[in-house]
């Protein structure tokens, strides 16, 4: 939200829990100087944890045990701020009409529902999507539960995978307008999860499978 003195920028969200952890925002020092903030190339931005054009969530709040409230938005810019050395995020929120500055530190941020996403696993990147972020705690990081991408009508659900080895993933042609596609756009080496039965294969040998899946214990 834009202060009357345009040289001023109060960040959002005021008095919020942050996303990464049960700290709540400190709105003095959310109140930061316009001229310090210096708007990053698209080269630079794209590197960062939430690109321009990344479908995020903000405002978190927990409302219950088994409830959390969230607004939906999208990056449009990245700057870093000249004073303190952070980085700053532009969110455009989800509101039609709405024409207005909003900025965000990256704590106060996540990846929103069905956000394309890689996956450091068995160090490879695996093509999935965001099913549900869960906030981070004074006791735990955050972390998300996540549908990887496989091949066919195949599906596969993780629980807890920290937030470190999750990153933007740029979808191609085939895979925009379903974020929840079963058919990865990048790899073609993952393969279908083998039903098994009583620890057998249905009496067939089945082939090692270069799934990097395969190999990671799921929760």
């Amino acid at each position: 939200m834009v202060l009357e003195e345009k040289s001023l920028i109060k960040m959002e969200p005021e008095n919020q829990v942050s996303a990464t952890s049960s700290t709540a925002t400190n709105q003095t020092s959310n109140i930061i100087d316009e001229d310090d903030l210096q708007k990053l190339s698209d080269k630079n931005a794209a590197k960062r944890k939430y690109p321009p054009g990344c479908p995020v969530w903000y405002n978190f709040q927990i409302t219950s045990k088994t409830c959390l409230d969230a607004n939906f938005g999208i990056v449009k810019a990245v700057y870093t701020n000249l004073e303190s050395g952070g980085f700053i995020y532009r969110v455009s929120k989800a509101e039609q009409g709405d024409n207005k500055k909003h900025y965000f530190l990256e704590d106060d941020l996540v990846f929103a529902l069905n956000c394309p996403v890689s996956v450091k696993v068995n160090n490879k990147d695996v093509d999935a999507v965001i099913v549900c972020p869960k906030p981070g705690t004074s006791e735990r990081k955050l972390s998300y539960t996540v549908q990887y991408i496989l091949v066919g009508n195949a599906i596969q659900i993780e629980t807890g995978v920290d937030n470190e080895l999750i990153s933007f993933r740029v979808v191609g042609k085939k895979e925009k307008g379903s974020s929840c596609s079963t058919k990865s756009t990048t790899s073609k080496q993952q393969q279908p999860i083998q039903a098994k039965t009583n620890g057998e294969s249905n009496g067939m040998q089945q082939p090692p499978s270069s799934n990097p899946l395969d190999n990671k214990k799921m929760v």
